[in-house]
């Protein structure tokens, strides 16, 4: 029965799990990359001056790190809500 059940919502979680690997991936790359991908921030900053202010820089990290931050949590919550409707008695058609 449970087998039935995973095989109907397979691809959805398959997507699902896309927002968790971008996850790991921009964490990998925060850690690795943190002061190369600053300098990056630092250098389109100066290159359109106009676009932006003192707080540019910080503003912008900080935009990185939340999204890596809700893709985690978004893709997290998918996943465990897809597998409890897939372990609840609805019909295959409604999961």
């Amino acid at each position: 029965m449970l087998d039935v059940q995973l095989a109907v919502v397979r691809p959805a979680l398959y997507r699902a799990t896309l927002p968790l690997l971008f996850n790991i991936e921009s964490g990998f790359s925060f850690a690795v990359f943190e002061v190369s991908d600053k300098g990056w921030i630092r250098q389109e900053i100066t290159a359109h001056p106009k676009l932006h202010d003192a707080k540019s820089e910080t503003g912008i990290w900080r935009y990185l790190q939340r999204a890596h931050f809700h893709t985690g949590r978004i893709g997290g919550y998918t996943v465990a809500m897809i597998l409890l409707a897939s372990r609840s008695g609805l019909r295959p058609g409604l999961v």
